[in-house]
């Protein structure tokens, strides 16, 4: 489960619509591990011209549920 401080601090410094640069800076994951969540469907994922887009609010509630990936 996400803290408080933590899901603030997200909310502050990541846009709506995270790209795959933002969501492995926002997890401290490597591009494989972005890549496997993408795969596994962790977190909903979609394309728009050729780059990968998440939405922020998926991303707190994957944190919410995992804690971590």
């Amino acid at each position: 489960m996400i803290d408080e401080s933590e899901k603030d601090y997200i909310l502050r410094t990541y846009p709506a619509i995270m790209d795959f640069d933002d969501l492995m800076q926002c997890l401290a994951a490597s591009s494989r591990t972005v890549y496997r969540i993408i795969e596994e469907k962790k977190i909903p994922a979609w394309k728009a011209d050729g780059e990968w887009n998440f939405s922020r609010s998926d991303v707190l509630e994957y944190l919410d549920r995992n804690g971590d990936f």
